[in-house]
């Protein structure tokens, strides 16, 4: 199991794998270290069948996910199991926050009736956009932040600076994979966000072909959360109001994102009024 998962969400993983059931949510913020829980499902479940009956959807370029995702997911639990292990195959649907009403209802009838050795694993980001209804039928998982002393401890592991590690768990929140992103310097998107926040509008909207496209505007609305969350857990009081101010821009402009508002006009307000 990754180290740097939280020791309540390991419990309840272990938990899980010992007795796992039809439906589960798996609940995390972007960065949280949601996949790696869903491959230790995977790993723990199906054992000679990972990853060959590990069957993932996603949403293309940040479209929501439609009718035929769960069309397709009964079609697969329809057909018969053909191992003997207690789980024998697992459909994942990531950031399953983007499934339509619709496809949440025909979901329902492979939550209610769960086919033979068969499981399925939503991954959302906030499990309150999804129906009630399957919230309650669902057990849930929550992704909690790892632990200073967990970001401590990979320090010493793997020769990882202290003060280091230990700007990269407030800067992280202690999200996991940011953890990781932070410490060894990997995440080029972010570091093309933060260089979004150092340029002029004039210089933003030339930009704005690299994202006219809602995948990577949704990308660049996250990275931005993310870094602008982590500034206000490091910032002093002097600098504090402007990520605050910043961030609520950014949750109008992500709920206009979600609303389907016209990309151009979206990214057209965050060159301007991010600043």
């Amino acid at each position: 199991m990754n180290e740097l998962v939280n020791q309540r969400t390991a419990e309840l993983l272990r938990a899980f794998i010992d007795k796992p059931k039809g439906s589960l949510i798996i609940e995390g913020a972007k960065g949280s270290g949601k996949n790696h829980v869903i491959t230790g499902i995977a790993k723990g479940v199906l054992h000679d069948a990972y990853p060959s009956q590990l069957h993932e959807f996603a949403p293309e370029d940040g479209k929501a996910i439609g009718i035929d995702v769960a069309r397709s997911i009964i079609a697969l639990f329809s057909t018969k199991a053909n191992t003997g292990t207690n789980m024998s195959r697992i459909a994942v649907i990531h950031d399953a926050e983007l499934l339509t009403t619709e496809a949440q209802n025909a979901l329902l009838k492979v939550i209610e009736e769960p086919s033979p050795r068969s499981m399925l694993i939503i991954s959302v980001s906030d499990s309150a956009k999804l129906l009630s209804t399957i919230r309650s039928r669902c057990q849930q998982l929550p992704v909690l932040p790892m632990s200073r002393q967990q970001a401590l401890n990979y320090a010493e592991k793997h020769g990882v600076d202290v003060s280091q590690a230990e700007k990269a768990f407030v800067a992280s929140g202690g999200k996991n994979d940011l953890f990781l992103s932070f410490v060894n310097g990997e995440s080029s998107s972010l570091n093309e966000s933060k260089a979004f926040l150092q340029k002029s509008p004039f210089q933003r909207l030339q930009d704005a072909k690299s994202y006219d496209k809602r995948e990577t505007l949704q990308g660049l609305l996250t990275d931005l959360t993310t870094i602008v969350e982590a500034a206000m857990r490091s910032s002093k009081n002097v600098s504090v109001e402007r990520w605050q101010r910043i961030a609520r821009e950014l949750l109008q402009l992500q709920t206009l994102l979600e609303r389907n508002v016209n990309n151009k006009l979206i990214y057209l307000r965050l060159s301007v009024m991010v600043y």
